[in-house]
C-alpha cells in the first residue's frame, strides 16, 4: 500500500484489542480472518475496533465458500456490511479505494502543521 509502513504487527494489533478493546467483535473462525485485520479504528463512544480489508473478506469467501466473486460480494454487503452486532462491530474498509498518496505522520499529533510546507 503505498510508501507507508505498517506500525503495529499483526500480534501487536490482537494484543491492543484485547487489552484495551474489550467490547471489539472479531469475525469467526479467527483462523480465517484474523489475517484480514488491517489496523485499529474508532467510532462515536465505540472503540478500539478492529479494522478489517475488504478486499481480503472477499478473498477468504471465495476460497473456503466456493463462491465467485459476485457472489462472495453479494453475501458480504447482505452479512457482514449489513449486520450490526453492537458497539463492538468492526470497521470493513476497501483497501483499493484508499489514497495512494497517504505516508505514515511522525510526531507528536496535535495536529497544528503551522509553518510546514505542502509535502511535509
Amino acid at each position: 500500500m503505498g510508501d507507508t509502513e505498517a506500525v503495529m504487527t499483526l500480534e501487536e494489533i490482537l494484543e491492543h484489542l484485547a487489552e484495551e478493546g474489550e467490547e471489539a467483535l472479531l469475525m469467526e473462525p479467527r483462523s480465517d480472518y484474523d489475517d484480514c485485520i488491517i489496523g485499529v479504528g474508532a467510532r462515536f463512544h465505540d472503540g478500539p475496533l478492529a479494522i478489517y480489508s475488504w478486499e481480503r473478506i472477499l478473498a477468504v469467501l471465495m476460497r473456503d465458500d466456493e463462491v465467485d466473486e459476485e457472489g462472495a460480494q453479494e453475501w458480504f454487503n447482505f452479512n457482514i456490511i449489513g449486520g450490526w452486532n453492537g458497539p463492538g462491530t468492526p470497521i470493513y474498509v476497501n483497501e483499493s479505494m484508499m489514497r495512494t498518496d497517504a505516508k505514515v505522520m511522525d510526531g507528536g499529533g496535535g495536529g497544528d502543521n503551522q509553518g510546514e510546507g505542502e509535502g511535509a
